[in-house]
């Protein structure tokens, strides 16, 4: 029977900063993420910002975990690399989270799908929405 390399452990919501009052979209948010590996657990922490108009910043932080199965695949991917296949594997959730978090009468914020190849997440990328 073949194993998986790696085995998604858990992606847990561990810190939540809120701030929305009225029916408003978000000015921007920023994504960013890190990453760490301690034996053959693989933790990434992934930050949404959010900044709604006249509010404080809105933070939303996000803990993943991995078990590794194969050391040898780990031995040959970076650690850039492993931030980035962690990162694709744990956003779906994210975003389903804060969706699900933000949903009220208000309306739910829901973070597009995007292409964050190239990006360097422990820095963060900020989008702006288009304004006319």
């Amino acid at each position: 029977m073949n194993t998986p390399v790696y085995d998604l452990i858990a992606i847990n919501l561990i810190k939540v900063n809120y701030n929305r009052d009225e029916d408003t979209q978000p000015e921007f948010f920023k994504i960013s993420a890190k990453h760490s590996q301690k034996n053959l657990i693989e933790t990434i922490f992934i930050t949404i910002d959010l900044k709604f108009e006249n509010q404080d910043v809105s933070s939303f932080v996000f803990k993943g975990e991995f078990k590794i199965n194969d050391e040898s695949w780990r031995e040959k991917i970076n650690n850039e690399q492993a931030l980035h296949l962690f990162f694709s594997v744990s956003f779906p959730f994210v975003r389903s989270m804060i969706n699900s978090i933000t949903d009220d009468s208000r309306g739910s914020i829901m973070i597009p799908i995007i292409d964050l190849r190239g990006i360097n997440l422990e820095k963060g990328i900020i989008y702006t929405a288009n304004k006319k």
